[in-house]
């Protein structure tokens, strides 16, 4: 047995090694050694597996934390801690960390990237694992995936991860995690509590990635500007199945929103179905999705908005000139100054089997607000509007449409 974890990956570095070796890391706290440069790193055919009591005997993940601390200096202090936890570069899905609690991450260099983990051309197999506490000045407090990375995540948890900075400029995206050009695989996992200075306080994808996020869920995240929970940028097309967002927000007052979601401009948009979108906030557009600029039309099928605020326009969904396709959706208590359930600006939409009910405006559009110029056809088949309200944001103020 060895008593340090990182004396045990070096021993277990070989470059030919093609049969599997498993290293079984007992409940405590460990670090990857005494500098800031300092990581854990991956390896090919080889297992970590946290949770086992000290002494041995039967594994419980949650009954005995194993920790991998970026926390080697002062322990007040986090500005000398390592900056990446761990690293995985070149690997393939037989390099696996599991069960472990990854904290104290901190890169706080000019492009200070991927606090917790950092994975470069790399595709290990991360389950069960806790990502908290992590924080970068620029992208991916929790993890930051690069040069095609495509890991599967599943049954993780990230919280209390922070992409922020203030000096010289302010900057901060990706608060939990910052995926460019790569397509991990993230099933199962929980955000909560993160935040980006400016954009994604959970996940920002950049650069064409197109993760895939399946029955996650996104609780509480912050961003400065837009995508409280998730943020879209330049042709990267993730498919969202099954998740629930709820309590994000997005703190922008201009050309910014999406509480939940977030696509800006060249995004390609693929479908999101069966997700949830429940009191999020947009101090702009869009408490539960904006979406921004050009690309395909977005769809989104069996999805439910509730309880969702913008300060302006689209208290459930807001799109500036990018069109929808919605099938079998209910938009129901959502509110903003423009367009309650819905606001669509200059574009073409088709609407299916959808319920506007209950949705208020302090303006015009209590249920849906259709707005600017466009060629496109604009369909509504079997939509039904029930209890929508428009209301005077003032004495004397003029308003339109308690539905349309």
């Amino acid at each position: 047995a060895y008593e340090s974890l990182q004396d045990a990956l070096i021993a277990a570095q070989t470059p030919s090694l093609t049969s599997t070796i498993q290293i079984l890391v007992a409940a405590g706290s460990y670090t990857p050694g005494d500098t800031q440069d300092d990581s854990f790193l991956l390896h090919d055919h080889v297992e970590l597996y946290g949770g086992y009591p000290v002494g041995g005997g039967t594994r419980n993940v949650a009954a005995n934390i194993t920790i991998l601390s970026g926390n080697i200096g002062d322990q007040a202090d986090p500005t000398d801690n390592c900056f990446h936890v761990v690293k995985s570069s070149g690997n393939d899905a037989s390099a696996v960390l599991d069960g472990f609690t990854i904290t104290g991450g901190y890169d706080d260099s000019s492009n200070g990237t991927g606090g917790g983990m950092v994975n470069d051309d790399s595709s290990p197999t991360i389950r069960s694992c806790v990502f908290s506490g992590n924080k970068v000045l620029i992208h991916g407090g929790g993890m930051y995936n690069k040069n095609g990375s495509s890991p599967a995540v599943t049954d993780c948890t990230f919280t209390g991860n922070s992409a922020h900075r203030t000096e010289p400029s302010s900057s901060g995206t990706g608060g939990a995690l910052y995926n460019d050009a790569s397509s991990p695989t993230i099933t199962r996992c929980t955000f909560g509590d993160n935040d980006a200075l400016e954009n994604g306080g959970g996940i920002y994808n950049a650069n064409g990635s197109s993760p895939t996020i399946t029955n996650c869920t996104f609780s509480d995240n912050q961003a400065g500007m837009s995508g409280g929970a998730l943020y879209n940028d330049s042709g990267s097309t993730p498919a969202i199945t099954g998740c629930t967002f709820s309590g994000n927000s997005a703190n922008g007052v201009t050309n910014s929103g999406g509480g939940g979601i977030y696509y800006s401009t060249n995004s390609s948009l693929p479908a999101i179905t069966g997700c949830a979108f429940n009191g999020n906030e947009a101090l702009d557009g869009g408490g539960g999705i904006c979406v921004a600029g050009t690309g395909a039309p977005l769809t989104l099928t069996a999805c439910t908005f509730t309880g969702n605020t913008a300060t302006y326009d689209g208290g459930g969904i807001c799109t500036r000139s990018v069109g929808l396709s919605l099938e079998d959706c209910i938009l129901a208590g959502n509110s903003a100054g423009t367009g309650g359930g819905m606001y669509a600006n200059a574009c073409g939409f088709t609407l299916t089997n959808v319920v506007f009910r209950g949705n208020l405006v302090k303006g015009n559009g209590g249920a849906l607000y259709i707005g600017g110029a466009t060629t496109s056809q604009q369909t509504l088949m079997n939509v039904t509007f029930n209890g929508n309200r428009a209301t005077s944001a003032s004495s004397g103020s003029s308003v339109t449409g308690g539905a349309i």
